[in-house]
């Protein structure tokens, strides 16, 4: 039997902020962020649990910067700091979830 990932309930609260729809690809993928910070080579959940703990317009920032310094697909999309609000918004308010 595989041993149970610990951290799994823990880091469940950020499912929802990493697996959301940024944009479709030209290749008619969806883009979510789990596949940006994937791509970028950083740990998904580590980096969403930063954004967790900042506060929501710092967090909003961040991730509008980031999501502007993905491949063009992204940069293509209409207003990267609306999207990071969207995407913020899913964050959970307890930032050890």
């Amino acid at each position: 039997m595989e041993a149970a990932d610990v951290l799994a309930l823990k880091r469940a609260g950020l499912s929802a902020f990493l697996v959301s729809d940024i944009g479709t690809e030209p290749n008619g993928m969806t883009l979510t962020l789990l596949s940006c910070f994937a791509r970028r080579g950083d740990d998904p959940w580590r980096e969403a649990g930063l954004l967790a703990r900042m506060s929501r317009p710092q967090a909003v920032r961040c991730l509008a910067d980031f999501l502007a310094a993905v491949p063009a697909t992204v940069r293509a999309f209409p207003d990267l700091t609306m999207i990071a609000s969207r995407l913020v918004a899913l964050l959970p308010r307890d930032a050890t979830q």
